[in-house]
């Protein structure tokens, strides 16, 4: 498209050309990163020179990142908004037990910071807590989740 020879290793002048191109295009910085990533591993791999070492190509990658932030959309759910779900639980459940059970789910995973992976069953396993890791305490006040595998302990200890 620009002319530009096709030589291995690829001349620092055409990786900083290929960053604005994608800049240019509205990729986003990650984006734009990555492909550097595979193109210094593709280096690497033949023994050349690693573009994301170069000073001036994780310049221009900052440089991207400063001027097109991503702002993150995720958002996490307050007090207000459980007291909401809840609310609105009733209305698209199909019986006061299913209406009960998902304010139970929603208020443990809130309150005890759990992902809903580690409350319910998925296709990546069974990882989810079961009826013998649910005890009460001896004042029948407080309920005792234990929780064999999360994130941070894969292995169970």
């Amino acid at each position: 498209m620009y002319g530009l020879a096709l030589v291995w290793p690829i001349p620092q002048s055409h990786i900083v050309m290929f960053i604005a191109y994608c800049f240019e295009k509205s990729y986003s910085p990650s984006s734009i990163t990555t492909y550097i990533s595979e193109l210094s591993l593709f280096h690497k791999i033949n023994g050349w020179y690693s573009i994301s070492d170069v000073f001036v190509v994780s310049t221009i990658l900052q440089g991207c990142r400063r001027l097109r932030p991503v702002v993150d959309e995720w958002a996490p759910i307050t007090l207000s908004m459980l007291q909401q779900i809840c609310a609105a639980v009733p209305v698209v459940s199909n019986s006061i037990f299913e209406s009960r059970l998902f304010k139970a789910l929603f208020s443990v995973a809130y309150f005890g910071l759990f992902r809903v992976s580690e409350l319910v069953f998925t296709n990546n396993g069974n990882r989810s807590i079961s009826v013998v890791d649910i005890r009460f305490d001896s004042d029948q006040k407080h309920v005792v989740l234990c929780h064999r595998t999360s994130k941070t302990n894969q292995i169970g200890k």
